[in-house]
């Protein structure tokens, strides 16, 4: 579990994402309950900053203005957000196990280790949940 404050900002799908992802892995909720990757507001707005609270729940927001400045929540980057979290404990056992699998179904795509690893982290099918 990761139980701190903080706000994030997520510069496109693919960080988005990956936060959520590794956020719900480690047993983080949206605050309705659900632990789906979810890329967009109520209205069709791409998330640009996440808020994640010490009670596991995530909210967004699909503008970094006021709101998102004056937030209580300290701010973190997404690569303070990788090296606090990615690799951890368990989260990091089934990472790794689930992106191996993704790579032995992958082998003769010719893709680089990166190209990989950004597929994986994608949507399935264009889907915004995995």
């Amino acid at each position: 579990m990761i139980n701190e404050n903080f706000k994030i900002r997520v510069n496109n799908p693919e960080e988005s994402i990956f936060v959520q992802k590794l956020l719900f892995q480690n047993g983080s909720k949206w605050r309705n309950g659900k632990s789906e990757v979810n890329l967009v507001d109520s209205q069709g707005s791409s998330w640009k900053g996440l808020y994640h609270y010490s009670n596991n729940t995530i909210t967004g927001d699909a503008t970094i203005g006021g709101y998102f400045h004056n937030h209580d929540n300290p701010e973190i980057t997404l690569e303070e957000f990788k090296i606090r979290y990615f690799g951890k404990g368990e989260t990091s056992r089934q990472t790794c196990i689930d992106f191996a699998k993704y790579c032995m179904d992958h082998l003769n795509d010719e893709l680089t280790i990166e190209q990989l690893f950004d597929n994986f982290i994608k949507p399935k099918n264009g889907n915004k949940t995995f």
